[in-house]
């Protein structure tokens, strides 16, 4: 599936994209209920990509060109992964909803030691590192239903690529063979989100994720 081929509409659908966010921002989230309607705003966001992705891969699996991920290939979530504070703060809320205290706790605890490890790191050892996200049990995510943004588009059409580019870190000649259509859709529909957010005075950052789980849990 070629999701390059027409770089006017593929300008148009990130347009489009960036509206989605922006109008989700400014609709749901309210600022006499920060917490309750961000939370909500991200879950509907979260909503409105999963819906795109899932006519995308239907698509590309039509056409012969099906994407490679499935539960349990975990060679991506070894690999830095940056996220929003609020896709944090929504993260931790169902964390502590359907995840066992125990569990939580121990995801508190891998992401101190990610953290204390990674963090005087610069920019291009962080990228270069290759440790599990403190989220990872038994190669699946623990929180997928509330994952980042980042991870929902990350979707690769060859596993060969991702096994490579986890074996090679800092090879420029390996990479991995990714869909260009969900990481520019995700992209632009979380700028529109948070440029809005940004407009109505909310701070918003983004962490790395054992950074942004630290963060959440200290509030």
């Amino acid at each position: 599936m070629d999701d390059q081929e027409n770089p006017h509409a593929m300008e148009e659908l990130e347009k489009s994209f960036y509206n989605d966010g922006y109008l989700l921002a400014e609709k749901l989230v309210k600022s006499e209920d920060l917490p309750g309607s961000l939370q909500n705003a991200v879950k509907q966001f979260y909503s409105v990509l999963d819906s795109f992705l899932e006519i995308f891969l239907k698509e590309a699996d039509s056409q012969g060109t099906p994407a490679h991920c499935k539960k349990g290939c975990a060679w991506c979530c070894h690999q830095p992964v940056f996220a929003q504070t609020h896709e944090f703060l929504y993260m931790k809320h169902w964390m502590f909803k359907n995840l066992g205290t125990k569990q939580v706790d121990k995801v508190f605890k891998r992401a101190g030691k990610k953290h204390k490890t990674t963090k005087s790191f610069t920019q291009e050892q962080r990228l270069l590192h290759k440790e599990p996200c403190p989220l990872l049990v038994n190669n699946t995510c623990s929180v997928y239903k509330v994952r980042p943004m980042a991870c929902r588009i990350y979707l690769s059409r060859n596993l060969a690529s991702c096994i490579s580019e986890f074996s090679n870190p800092g090879d420029k000649s390996s990479y991995p063979m990714l869909f260009d259509l969900p990481l520019r859709a995700g992209r632009s529909m979380n700028n529109g989100f948070v440029n809005r957010l940004k407009e109505m005075g909310i701070d918003v950052e983004e962490m790395v994720i054992e950074q942004g789980i630290l963060a959440a849990h200290g509030n």
